[in-house]
């Protein structure tokens, strides 16, 4: 990759406010080396974690703002009708390659033109500092997928990902290029959104949106999470599991997403079960292991489950794991690497 993803990803601030994450002695954010099926009835992924302070290297993302700009009494005021899912999707793709376009390019004031209410520091530090593979290069992925989020005053939050899937279900090695975007729309257009109303706006939603869905999946999770314990974020930028419809067409995966302790020191790890191949799958054992530079081996586990997952959709559950057989106890966590297999039939 040579100029926009890294930036792309870094700039979209989701890491910073998802699941309140960043905050406290141990939350990270991933960069994901790879997940590939290793041969027939086995599948898993690994992860890396890096311990960050902020979703970006300035300070121009952080929107402090109320909504006090959005007028509070809009009876009056008639409403545009809301663009379809689809609609928004479409220019979403064509935005995209508007920036490799521009960046392939080296034509700034093209670039900038994909901005909207965006201070031109932050477009120009972006520009500079992007690394977002050119269009050439994007040909290499010959599948997309994505899905709008969240959604609120004309402001939108897409997840997405180009992928690539080699080989045949079970024998196939997948890599994709995952991304999560603020944007705007209005009048037919639709642009990156990164001043200080996208921001305020939809940082916080987004925020909630992954905490409830976490805490419908185990119980306690928000508050554990917003406590400051020990927590860890290996999605990698990836929210596709938001929606049980997204998967990576032609590759099975299982991915563990997060993972974090209660005040008792019980360990709770997010498992993503991706079925991207045209029969149902029924997993038998979930093999997880996490490690951290600094401490080492904090848990490695192998659990008998029972899980079936459908053909093209995908499903998260947490699996708990005592303090007595986290090895590190609740010291703190540092640098983290995740290893998740699993048999299945």
């Amino acid at each position: 990759m040579n100029r926009i993803t890294r930036q792309i990803l870094r700039m979209t601030m989701i890491a910073l406010a998802l699941c309140m994450l960043l905050t406290g002695c141990s939350f990270a954010n991933v960069t994901k080396i790879c997940t590939a099926c290793g041969g027939t009835g086995t599948v898993g992924g690994k992860t890396s974690m890096t311990i960050v302070s902020n979703g970006k290297d300035d300070t121009t993302h952080k929107g402090e703002s109320t909504l006090a700009s959005i007028p509070n009494d809009t009876a009056s005021v008639p409403k545009a009708e809301k663009p379809a899912e689809e609609t928004i999707l479409s220019l979403y793709w064509e935005l995209l390659d508007h920036l490799a376009a521009a960046i392939d390019a080296g034509d700034y004031e093209a670039y900038k033109a994909l901005y909207y209410d965006t201070d031109e520091s932050t477009i120009e530090i972006d520009f500079l500092r992007s690394d977002w593979i050119g269009a050439e290069e994007l040909g290499n992925y010959d599948q997309k997928t994505g899905f709008v989020a969240a959604e609120q005053h004309g402001y939108y939050w897409i997840a997405s990902a180009y992928y690539i899937v080699a080989g045949t279900h079970p024998n196939t090695n997948r890599h994709a290029w995952n991304m999560s975007q603020f944007t705007h729309y209005e009048n037919g257009r639709l642009q990156l959104a990164y001043g200080q109303e996208a921001t305020s706006i939809l940082s916080p939603l987004a925020n909630n949106i992954v905490l409830d869905f976490y805490e419908k999946r185990a119980p306690g999770a928000r508050t554990a999470i917003e406590n400051g314990n020990n927590r860890g974020d290996f999605s990698n930028r990836c929210y596709l599991y938001l929606n049980p419809e997204m998967v990576y067409n032609g590759s099975y995966d299982t991915t563990t997403l997060a993972l974090w302790q209660d005040d008792a020191g019980t360990a709770y790890a997010a498992i993503w079960y991706s079925n991207g191949t045209d029969a149902d799958i029924t997993v038998n054992t979930l093999q997880l292991t996490i490690t951290d530079d600094s401490l080492g081996t904090i848990l490695k586990e192998e659990l008998a489950v029972s899980e079936t997952v459908r053909a093209h959709h995908s499903v998260v559950r947490v699996v708990a794991i005592p303090a007595e057989r986290v090895l590190t106890g609740t010291q703190c966590w540092t640098f983290m690497h995740s290893s998740t297999h699993t048999t299945y039939r």
